[in-house]
C-alpha cells in the first residue's frame, strides 16, 4: 500500500493504522512526505505500532518503507 494522501499528518497516519489493521503479513506500507507536514511528531507512534521502518530516504520530502511480519 501506498500512503500519499491529505495534507495533515494526523490524516496520513490514521491511513497508515487503518491499513496496518488489513494489511496481510510480509506486506509494505510505503509513505510520503515523512520529512514533511510536522510527520516527524507522528514518527515515534508509528514506530511503537508497526516496528521501525525498513527503509527511509529524506530525500524529496521523505519516503518510509514498512515491511509488515
Amino acid at each position: 500500500a501506498f500512503v500519499d494522501c491529505a495534507a495533515e499528518p494526523s490524516d496520513r497516519v490514521e491511513v497508515f493504522f487503518n491499513l496496518l489493521a488489513r494489511m496481510n503479513e510480509g506486506g509494505y506500507i510505503a509513505t510520503h512526505d515523512t520529512e514533511f507536514y510536522e510527520y516527524e511528531d507522528y514518527r515515534d507512534k508509528l514506530i511503537e505500532i508497526a516496528g521501525p521502518p525498513s527503509l527511509h530516504l529524506p530525500a524529496l520530502n521523505g519516503f518510509t518503507l514498512w515491511a509488515l511480519d
